[in-house]
């Protein structure tokens, strides 16, 4: 069973602000006439594509630290959690943590219930070290923190392989790149450029949240307290 997460709730209230600002497009556009260049309105489609990267950057660290709270709170047994989270747990010392190997008591949070803090702690590091979400690190971060070998995979879609669909997105983040230093375009931003990114992305955040839900209620099995995982 498929199961909406709130990271997917929250990207669709996030990608509104697309929406108004097509919708805003249109009526400018009917302002200036249809004579006028659609170049004029440039400025909001490159707007269109930061704010659209910046719904997937939101999406991808959002679905991994809600997926990682749910893990942290409910699992049964840090065993359970995949060998190469624990072992990059293990081998961390990075001063970032709030409980890290300096600490007076670290070998105490592996007692007990304990090890739910370090998981967290770790994970939160991660996340916040998550700088771009492409295709190679969204693989890398899902793969480490969920156990999901990887994520790309789940991308595919009619005429449009895995592989090809992560180009897509890593194009994408190119582009937004680009703009966001201010270098010089090799492309126009059209709006057809902008509804064509959205409707990508709605898909790619879709069959991703999906892949999650499929790993978590695997993992729920193992959930203390509760057999299912909880609604939102």
């Amino acid at each position: 069973m498929f199961m909406v997460s709130n990271s997917l709730t929250r990207y669709h209230i996030q990608k509104k602000e697309v929406d108004d600002l097509l919708d805003f497009h249109s009526r400018l556009r009917g302002t200036q006439g249809k004579g006028r260049s659609a170049a004029n309105l440039e400025v909001l489609h490159k707007s269109a594509v930061v704010l659209l990267t910046a719904c997937w950057e939101s999406y991808v660290e959002n679905i991994l630290a809600e997926s990682i709270e749910l893990i942290a709170r409910y699992l049964n047994d840090s065993s359970l959690l995949n060998d190469d989270l624990r072992k990059s747990i293990a081998s961390t010392t990075s001063k970032n943590l709030r409980i890290n190997k300096n600490h007076d008591l670290y070998p105490w949070f592996f007692t007990g219930d304990g090890w739910r803090i370090i998981l967290w702690e770790f994970a939160e590091l991660k996340i916040s070290e998550l700088n771009t979400p492409d295709s190679a690190n969204a693989k890398t971060i899902f793969a480490l923190l969920l156990g999901i070998e990887d994520i790309t995979l789940s991308w595919g879609r009619p005429a449009k392989s895995s592989p090809a669909a992560a180009e897509k997105l890593d194009n994408h983040l190119i582009d937004r790149h680009v703009i966001a230093h201010g270098a010089s375009p090799t492309k126009n931003f059209t709006k057809s450029y902008i509804t064509n990114y959205r409707d990508f992305l709605d898909l790619t955040v879709e069959k991703t949240d999906k892949e999650v839900s499929k790993k978590l209620l695997s993992v729920a099995l193992y959930f203390r307290e509760i057999s299912t995982i909880p609604e939102a």
